[in-house]
């Protein structure tokens, strides 16, 4: 991720004095410092736009924020707020799908229900721990309008080594085997939904939907752009664990 130091900040911790910037220098850093730094010091570092120059010319009419749709399942209201309301253009359309009553017992089962609702053919699922930059949407769009035939979208991802790949470390998509289920993004045209049949609990569910897109040759890609995901891991059950594994 490339980011820009603006001005000489009134205090520096130990992680940001050692990258030494001067002013209007850019930098490489990796998802976590980029964070930190945009964060902790707002008027002093910004994300640079995302450079289109190895990603050709749009194969289609980029979308418009309003033809958007961002789908989550809710459990916690404090978390909602910190993480996934804490930037959302108001021009996307948002559908919460609110679960504190356990409403639904599979995720597959209630992103299809939300899949559904939506005005939308292209819908981010996104679990409510996830959190988008100021800069994430526009490029996003621009990405997608340049992408061919893809089958599924997201911000992190396993290759088929098991390594953990973050679209945020790259300046471009990188094609991977599997995406974390935490931001899957899917085109409705595709006629591809999530399987509430076969997993009716709440992990693997991504996992076959991105095997169902490698099955209709259609890409399946992380995509670049500052997004994090805002998890706690001693909030994981052990079921999310085993599937963290079978996904390496």
């Amino acid at each position: 991720m490339k980011i820009r130091f603006k001005a000489s900040p009134s205090r520096l911790s130990y992680w940001s004095e050692s990258l030494r910037f001067n002013d209007g220098e850019t930098a490489e850093v990796g998802n976590y410092t980029a964070d930190m730094l945009i964060r902790s010091f707002p008027t002093n570092f910004e994300e640079v736009a995302l450079s289109l120059g190895d990603l050709g010319k749009p194969l289609h009419k980029p979308l418009k924020l309003s033809g958007i749709t961002i789908l989550t399942v809710h459990y916690k209201l404090a978390t909602l707020k910190k993480s996934l309301l804490s930037y959302l253009p108001k021009e996307v359309e948002f559908i919460k799908l609110d679960n504190r009553n356990n409403r639904w017992h599979s995720m597959a089962k209630a992103l299809n229900y939300g899949i559904r609702r939506a005005k939308n053919d292209l819908i981010i699922c996104a679990h409510e721990d996830v959190r988008f930059g100021e800069g994430w949407f526009s490029d996003f769009i621009a990405q997608e309008c340049r992408l061919k035939e893809w089958g599924t979208l997201g911000i992190t991802g396993f290759t088929e080594d098991g390594r953990i790949l973050w679209g945020s470390d790259h300046d471009t998509p990188q094609e991977i085997a599997l995406l974390d289920d935490c931001c899957i993004i899917l085109n409705r045209r595709n006629g591809i939904w999530f399987d509430e049949k076969t997993f009716t609990g709440w992990h693997r569910y991504g996992i076959d939907f991105c095997f169902q897109c490698h099955e209709a040759n259609l890409g399946v890609y992380i995509i670049t752009g500052l997004a994090y995901h805002d998890c706690v891991p001693e909030n994981h059950s052990k079921e999310w664990r085993d599937q963290r594994e079978t996904a390496h």
